[in-house]
């Protein structure tokens, strides 16, 4: 509870200091997300966050540097990403070495 109070006071003060200097924070679900890695109190942590009138959404998985990474940091979607992109490109090969 103590770390979820603590993250509404932060969210308010940013949100407070973005209108302050009158800066929009880029909100686009493709653009800015929420990860919380492996919380105890992962059941307590909200699905939205508000910062002024924006929405910011909680996901289980984000694409960072080309590094797929989940919540637990265990890495299976990047796995089954680089996967799929070898065997399409295996495919691909494949096909055109008349094999």
């Amino acid at each position: 509870q103590e770390c979820l109070l603590l993250l509404d006071m932060v969210t308010t003060n940013l949100s407070i200091w973005t209108s302050y200097w009158r800066m929009v924070i880029n909100c686009d679900p493709d653009k800015t997300e929420v990860i919380c890695f492996n919380s105890s109190e992962q059941a307590n942590v909200p699905n939205l966050f508000n910062i002024g009138r924006r929405t910011i959404k909680l996901t289980h998985h984000t694409k960072v540097l080309g590094i797929i990474i989940d919540n637990k940091l265990k890495y299976k979607e990047h796995s089954k990403y680089i996967y799929n992109k070898l065997m399409y490109k295996w495919t691909c090969m494949s096909r055109y070495s008349n094999r």
